[in-house]
């Protein structure tokens, strides 16, 4: 007992004799800590310095369409109705002659188009009958939006600057393509997805800095920076998904050993017999056999019916088998019961980076420039355009 007294009677001669000296100390303690987090914790990695292809003399802008209005339909900007007619639209109580630009107010928190803000202006241009929602916006701010909206700015920093390096690709080529056109991109998945102005812009516009203006390039050329979310495990060429002839980094093929944590890895989907028979314009009695690419896609599946044997593509079966089917990768098919049962692997179309695959080889450590090597083999990482002195 006189031990802890002893103690005890210590503990508070000292609390005493330091107590006007504890906030100093707290705040010593304090700065120690963050400066060895400081130097503790990795610090972002940028893009090597890195030689230019001039495509532009400086950053561009892209021309995004948000929407293309038919006659007589209706569209929210900034909370005021738009309307059209002939060469005159009314948005609220102004009337504006087409075609013509609206600008963000004194605030510059962009312009908001049904659900979401974009940065930059918008240009209403008619097209034949229609009036076209353009988005005018530096090509830099779009990628912000971009790989967010594709990718998630939950994912690891390598990730990120992997989708932002793919998607300036894909859209200098795109814009480079269709520079006499009225617009270069559009804001779906038809082409990439952009919802305008980030969540976290702080975040979104350090990575897009980071990634230096950098593009993929084979022989100092351009080529697409084609993605889906998950490939499944393999990925395929370019040419077997779109029928269309593709430089070597497009030519796909490559193992993927990092997607096959996410849900869309596998998959189940199914249809009545009675939906399949109306595709086949007859009744199905079985299935024959599965053709399938080198990439194991479906190329067309063969069903016996009451009139001999009838085919469906794959991408006619994963139209049939509703959004369960996330791809033409169909593994297995069983009818019986009453319906068709279809087994199959991976989201989209399995071209080029697989995002999900990106994210966990970024979560193994790997830097961006390898995840980009490995889903585009022959690469070569090039700036868009010189660096600004």
């Amino acid at each position: 007992m006189r031990l802890f007294e002893a103690l005890d009677s210590l503990g508070r001669s000292l609390d005493v004799r330091f107590r006007g000296w504890r906030p100093m100390l707290l705040f010593a303690g304090s700065l120690l800590f963050m400066t060895l987090t400081v130097a503790i914790l990795p610090r972002p990695r940028e893009l090597p310095p890195t030689p230019s292809v001039a495509l532009f003399e400086s950053e561009p802008d892209i021309r995004v369409l948000l929407r293309t209005l038919r006659p007589h339909e209706t569209e929210k900007i900034n909370g005021s109705p738009l309307t059209f007619d002939r060469n005159e639209a009314r948005l609220g109580e102004r009337t504006m002659s087409l075609p013509s630009l609206v600008r963000p107010g004194s605030n510059d928190s962009g312009i908001r188009v049904g659900e979401h803000t974009y940065p930059g202006v918008l240009e209403l241009s008619l097209s034949g009958e229609d009036l076209e929602l353009i988005n005018v916006v530096p090509l830099e701010t779009y990628l912000e939006g971009v790989i967010e909206a594709e990718m998630g700015l939950h994912f690891p920093d390598e990730a990120l600057m992997a989708q932002a390096i793919c998607a300036r690709s894909y859209a200098a080529v795109r814009m480079i393509a269709r520079q006499e056109r009225n617009w270069h991109v559009g804001n779906t998945q038809a082409t990439q997805v952009f919802r305008g102005v980030t969540r976290n812009p702080s975040r979104s516009r350090s990575i897009v800095v980071r990634s230096g203006a950098a593009i993929l390039t084979y022989t100092q050329k351009p080529f697409e920076g084609l993605c889906s979310s998950s490939c499944g495990g393999v990925s395929r060429s370019a040419e077997e998904a779109f029928g269309s002839s593709v430089p070597p980094p497009l030519q796909g093929g490559v193992t993927c050993n990092d997607c096959d944590d996410v849900s869309t890895y596998e998959w189940n989907a199914s249809c009545s017999e009675s939906d399949l028979s109306r595709s086949l314009g007859t009744n199905a009695t079985g299935i024959v056999r599965m053709e399938q690419s080198k990439s194991g896609r479906l190329v067309q599946a063969i069903f016996a019916t009451s009139r001999g044997e009838r085919a469906l593509t794959g991408t006619r079966l994963k139209s049939l088998l509703g959004r369960s089917a996330l791809s033409t990768w169909i593994t297995s098919l069983n009818l019986s019961g009453g319906r068709l049962r279809a087994e199959g692997r991976g989201f989209g179309h399995g071209v080029g980076l697989c995002q999900y695959g990106a994210r966990g080889m970024a979560r193994r450590g790997i830097p961006f420039e390898d995840i980009l090597h490995h889903y585009y083999p022959q690469m070569e990482i090039r700036r868009a355009w010189a660096e600004s002195e």
